[in-house]
């Protein structure tokens, strides 16, 4: 499990660091593609939580303890599954909010692929 571990939370990595950008950075433009609307307090809270995972994740993978790696990476699926029904709900208000279609993908797929490295 140990390199498959590794590369999928460095893969979570760069989606924490992609999300971290488009939530602090330019709310107005992820706002647009939405069904929650322009709210920059909230979306720079969004962004700095991405960036307490990513630290969290960089610390567990620094200190390479398998166990606490397992432990992240459930918590990722546990996260991922949470925030995929979310934009998945989301979705179904407006067809022209994409971006709840696109999270709600990258989401679920993040769950299969935490899930194929946990029964590994």
């Amino acid at each position: 499990m140990a390199n498959l571990a590794i590369v999928y939370l460095l893969v979570v990595l760069l989606a924490l660091a992609i999300a971290f950008i488009e939530q602090t950075f330019v709310p107005r433009f992820v706002s647009r593609h939405t069904v929650w609307g322009f709210a920059p307090g909230w979306q720079r809270e969004i962004g700095f939580w991405n960036l307490g995972l990513a630290v969290l994740i960089v610390g567990t993978l620094w200190v390479g303890d398998p166990a606490s790696v397992r432990v992240v990476v459930t918590a990722v699926v546990v996260l991922t599954s949470l925030l995929g029904t979310n934009h998945l709900l989301a979705s179904r208000a407006s067809r022209s909010a994409w971006l709840h279609r696109v999270g709600a993908a990258v989401n679920y797929l993040a769950v299969v692929a935490g899930v194929m490295v946990l029964l590994r």
